[in-house]
């Protein structure tokens, strides 16, 4: 005999495309009384913007006919909730709840890379583009459907962090932002959360990271970013653009530089026409131009 909870499958729903349960469930589930766990939420230790990220208010039709609020919160949100639920019991049903909320997400996955492969018949490669700067070389992979994908920890040594996780942290926070089918979670062999980012997932991720690297990423985000399904010759194309612009950036550096050596040589040649202009007045006052040379000393 177990001691083992089992949730109901209602329990953990989906919620634009990610799994959720509300604070309806999680009353019915711990056993407390609904206002109570609405007035733990509110009274929350976290910062509003875990708050807006992880809880939603709603409401539904209550006694007569009156909206009843309730939330509808995410797994962290959960997680950020029932840390203050204690006792063997509640452990027992929290143990429920995070078993319920992986199957959601390992379901959630497999259907996302389904869906990907009926829709796209996207296959990785093997060819291989080789970025450079940050912590090291990482190399991102093209698919057959036009699409450049690079790893959450190899965006990590691109930008320069040097704890792993910062790039998947960063996607997380501003996950809202990220256009359809620039990323794909999964899980690795040891079950972590991973994910791989297309070209358009970089800009968004150099958007918002504050290390010194992230220009470089937006840079290689905009010389490798091709749309989806466009054949071989349009992404030749855009490249040979991308080379053009490299090389007029050049020819514009060099510009610039020469510019910069004319303007100093000018102004080291006003300050010898100036020093000469001081011997002459000095010593030579009648050749100075506007000077009454009839006047006499």
């Amino acid at each position: 005999m177990t001691n083992q909870h089992v949730l109901d499958p209602s329990a953990v729903t989906l919620e634009d495309g990610r799994p959720t349960t509300t604070s309806l469930i999680v009353a019915e589930v711990f056993g407390k009384n609904h206002r109570d766990v609405l007035r733990a939420i509110r009274g929350l230790d976290c910062s509003e913007e875990f708050a807006l990220r992880n809880f939603a208010q709603c409401s539904r039709s209550g006694a007569n006919s009156k909206p009843e609020p309730f939330y509808r919160m995410t797994r962290d949100g959960f997680t950020f909730l029932c840390m203050g639920f204690t006792g063997k019991e509640a452990a027992r049903w929290k143990e429920a709840y995070i078993q319920a909320f992986n199957r959601m997400e390992a379901e959630l996955q497999q259907r996302n890379t389904e869906q990907y492969s009926e829709a796209e018949g996207a296959m990785f490669t093997g060819k291989l583009v080789e970025l450079n700067f940050g912590r090291g070389a990482v190399h991102a992979e093209w698919d057959t459907a036009g699409n450049l994908w690079l790893g959450d920890l190899e965006l990590d040594v691109l930008l320069g962090y040097k704890m792993k996780n910062s790039a998947l942290a960063l996607f997380h926070r501003y996950e809202h932002e990220f256009p359809e089918g620039s990323v794909c979670e999964y899980r690795d062999d040891r079950d972590q959360r991973r994910a791989i980012f297309t070209p358009m997932g970089w800009a968004v991720l150099a958007r918002h990271s504050t290390r010194p690297e992230a220009p470089q990423l937006a840079l290689a985000a905009v010389q490798h970013y091709v749309p989806p399904k466009l054949m071989e010759v349009k992404r030749e194309d855009y490249q040979r653009l991308v080379t053009r612009t490299n090389e007029n950036t050049d020819k514009f550096q060099r510009i610039a530089a020469a510019s910069g050596e004319l303007a100093s040589a000018v102004a080291d040649a006003y300050e010898s026409i100036y020093l000469a202009q001081g011997s002459i007045e000095k010593d030579h006052p009648a050749l100075m131009p506007g000077r009454d040379q009839s006047k006499t000393h």
